[in-house]
């Protein structure tokens, strides 16, 4: 599992993030990728996960057979 840091919510561009996963070689097994949104709330300068999820959102971007 690969994750970026927590970025701020803002109209300031952030920088591109590359996130990478290793295969195992002459693998057969299909390749799924997933990209999930997770909202987080900063209290007291530390970040907290919100609780209901009622926002965060999961979306398989990728299926493919190496």
């Amino acid at each position: 599992m690969e994750q970026t840091t927590i970025l701020p919510h803002s109209t300031t561009a952030q920088a591109a993030s590359t996130l990478t996963a290793a295969l195992t070689t002459d693998s057969t097994l299909p390749v799924v990728g997933v990209l999930g949104v997770e909202f987080f709330q900063e209290v007291n300068g530390e970040m907290y996960p919100l609780k209901n999820g009622a926002f965060n959102c999961l979306a398989i971007t990728l299926v493919d057979q190496v």
